[in-house]
């Protein structure tokens, strides 16, 4: 029994820590991640700001194919939640019975990502910044490699 509690203490405290050495990337970091992988990125902040005055940059990017991802910098942690528990909540909408998905919640960072027959979503906040990626099925390993080097 004690070989158990141990157990599930240290499996409880590494599921608590994993989030703990992610830290949030900054817009010119995100945009150089994102010319490396040849992507096409545009600021579009002003017309974001209309329906959300919280946002400080937001930028579209995508890879003139099948890959689009919108990574936002908001001015508060609040901000950041409510646009993520908003569209995670929009994205689950698609899942169906014997999709793949994934969920992870920290203190500073959560993320959802879904596999449908047709799409991978990816969708994750890290402290005051929000990412949002959309992408044909059969560009998931894209997808998760730009996510792994951005550190989201």
């Amino acid at each position: 029994m004690k070989k158990f509690l141990i157990f599930m203490v240290i499996i409880i405290s590494s599921l608590f820590l994993t989030g703990c050495g992610k830290k949030e990337i900054a817009v010119n970091d995100f945009l150089s991640v994102a010319g490396r992988y040849s992507y096409i990125s545009e600021d579009i902040t002003n017309k974001d700001k209309e329906n959300n005055p919280k946002i400080v940059q937001s930028i579209s990017t995508t890879n003139n194919s099948d890959i689009e991802i919108k990574f936002i910098v908001f001015e508060d942690l609040n901000s950041a939640f409510n646009k993520y528990s908003i569209i995670q909540k929009e994205v689950e909408k698609f899942k169906q019975q014997g999709y793949l998905f994934s969920n992870v919640s920290e203190t500073n960072y959560e993320s959802y990502a879904l596999n449908t027959e047709e799409n991978y979503y990816y969708v994750a906040r890290l402290d005051k910044t929000y990412l949002y990626i959309k992408g044909s099925y059969k560009s998931k390993d894209e997808i998760v490699s730009f996510v792994e080097e951005i550190g989201y």
